[in-house]
């Protein structure tokens, strides 16, 4: 009996992270898969559209914290005030 339990349960979790990517969401799916039944949650995981993400990279002044969309080398606030401080590069995903 103990043994079901835990199956159902690590079939719970597998579509919990079958729909970590989707627009479901993993903790939706694994509600879904843990009330009415893994193979349910599997359908719902399914019929659910893949999440679409976009990166871009910005560039962040370390001392005055603005964030930059065009590649620059110093922050050209800063250099208003004499310093030239070297922005750092990020990448930002967004969904």
């Amino acid at each position: 009996m103990v043994y079901l339990i835990i199956i159902y349960l690590l079939l719970a979790m597998v579509v919990a992270y079958l729909g970590e990517n989707r627009n479901v969401g993993s903790t939706k799916a694994f509600v879904f898969s843990l009330l009415l039944t893994p193979i349910i949650g599997i359908v719902v995981v399914a019929n659910s559209s893949k999440k679409i993400t976009y990166s871009e990279f910005q560039y962040h002044c370390p001392r005055c914290g603005y964030n930059f969309t065009e590649e620059l080398e110093f922050c050209p606030y800063c250099s208003k005030n004499g310093k030239e401080i070297k922005l750092i590069k990020q990448e930002i995903t967004t969904t």
